[in-house]
């Protein structure tokens, strides 16, 4: 991914209002720059910052810094609206997930115009913290900077006593600062003086912080401002602007990493007042070697499908987030109605030794979101019959980029699921490009495809691959050959 910067906060202006504020921490604090200055909910629970912006805005990108969302273990998602009425019509536009840590957050999502903004927050042990919040439309470097690169240079800022002889008698270390010195070559002038040079102008030459990525999918994003020695130029040419030799000079304090691909297992248990206990239901097959977080400050261990390390009851009633780690080799849910019904989201199925799929989420009829997939390719696994099947509150199922080439059994995949029609034809179109078992039948429930490609990738599995694919898909399209003005009764229409 090219390099981008947020800097655009088309919320900043708005009126802002939350859930609840701790005192002395308003809500209005995420919106000057500083990380330092925090909005502070007054309680645990789910939380709402919500922002009328005044009138439509355009927004692509969250950013978010100054956080302590990852150790509140905090789901955290961000809605828009185009009423305000927040009862039912608003749309998620980036979807629930768990920061990993406390590093700086830039989210991407579709672009949309909307008045009406909120960033939903749910914790159970910490109240949740944020010191900067934006929301607004990124600006993409048209290419990345010269190789090579170093994503960043980081620094010690510190005081330190030493003694006459030459010895270390304290240290004090401040901060670690943190520098970025990216090249391009070739930038095309219009960008140049055009989208870049009104960050120049309006944020960037007055030293505004913003956020920054060199490269979102490898190594996260940084909260900086310019270097106070930072320049705007470009090189004039027999009359022509052209971006060569762009240098841009960055100053801020050290993040550090960012956050890796997680390989836990990630779940959102809802518990009843009247059954405290929550059981992971499982398979014999393989070995287990899983450590589970309990999300209330307890953990167990499971060596066994039958353990009884994968059952735990909790104190009271409420939304907890579990987590899995290590091996477990057949997550089945479809085994046990019970505890399929107390499953509310999944926000990772994580990297954890699968060598099944079979009814891994099947009958989970609260389940309504489906966050990180995990690994795209299964070695180890051949069934996932009956995968999602019965889910029927599952609203964003995409499997478009898994790897179906060993899979065997794909009966009752997503029976009763209605797919969204873009993720739908992008997974049909996706199962034909791969090298599938022939001979199959696969259940996509309620989803309908409706593009040519999609159509097209359809028939392909269906004449060549011989498989059955169960669908809405209501046949190819029937184009009239006479004009509709000249068809009378009785005509019979080709």
């Amino acid at each position: 991914m090219n390099p981008i910067i947020l800097y655009d906060n088309s919320l900043g202006n708005g009126e802002i209002t939350a859930t609840d504020t701790g005192t002395g921490y308003d809500a209005d604090n995420v919106f000057d720059l500083r990380e330092y200055t925090y909005w502070v909910a007054s309680s645990v629970g789910t939380k709402y910052l919500a922002v009328d912006a005044g009138g439509v805005v355009y927004a692509d990108t969250l950013g978010i810094a100054g956080h302590n969302l990852g150790t509140a273990t905090a789901i955290v998602s961000l809605e828009s609206s185009v009423t305000g009425a927040w009862a039912g019509e608003e749309v998620e536009r980036v979807a629930g997930f768990i920061p990993l840590n406390d590093n700086i957050l830039l989210k991407t999502f579709s672009a949309i115009y909307a008045q009406y903004w909120r960033l939903k927050i749910i914790t159970s042990s910490i109240a949740a913290q944020i010191g900067v919040l934006s929301v607004g439309e990124r600006l993409t470097f048209p290419s990345g900077p010269l190789a090579p690169t170093a994503p960043y240079t980081e620094s010690i800022e510190a005081a330190t006593e030493v003694s006459k002889a030459g010895n270390l008698l304290g240290v004090a270390i401040a901060y670690n600062p943190l520098a970025v010195k990216v090249k391009f070559r070739g930038l095309d002038y219009s960008w140049l003086w055009g989208d870049f040079k009104t960050f120049w102008d309006y944020h960037g030459k007055q030293l505004k912080p913003f956020f920054w990525s060199i490269d979102l999918d490898s190594f996260g994003a940084h909260y900086l401002r310019l270097s106070s020695k930072q320049t705007f130029s470009t090189p004039l040419y027999m009359g022509l602007l052209r971006g060569d030799k762009t240098t841009i000079n960055m100053t801020g304090k050290c993040q550090n990493e960012p956050e890796p691909e997680t390989e836990s297992l990630i779940l959102e248990v809802i518990i009843a007042a009247d059954d405290l206990t929550m059981s992971i239901p499982c398979g014999d097959l393989g070995v287990y070697d899983a450590v589970i977080d309990w999300g209330d400050s307890s953990a167990t261990t499971a060596v066994a499908y039958n353990s009884a390390g994968l059952s735990h009851t909790y104190a009271e009633a409420g939304a907890y987030i579990v987590k899995v780690s290590g091996t477990l080799p057949w997550l089945n849910f479809s085994s046990n109605s019970t505890e399929a019904d107390k499953l509310g989201k999944v926000l990772s199925l994580g990297s954890v030794g699968a060598m099944s799929y079979q009814g891994i989420l099947g009958g989970c009829s609260n389940l309504t979101w489906l966050g990180q997939m995990g690994t795209e390719a299964f070695p180890d696994v051949t069934s996932m019959a009956g995968a999602f099947s019965g889910d029927t509150a599952l609203a964003n199922l995409d499997v478009s980029s898994w790897n179906f080439e060993n899979i065997l059994d794909l009966t009752n995949f997503a029976t009763g699921v209605t797919i969204p029609t873009a993720i739908y034809e992008a997974t049909l179109i996706s199962l034909a490009a791969q090298d599938v078992n022939s001979g199959l039948t696969v259940d996509f429930g309620n989803s309908i495809p409706e593009s040519d490609a999609a159509m097209a990738a359809r028939t392909f599995l269906v004449e060549t691959k011989s498989w059955v694919i169960l669908d809405w898909y209501l046949g190819p399209k029937i184009k009239l050959s006479v004009p509709l003005a000249t068809v009378s009764v009785g005509t019979v229409v080709t």
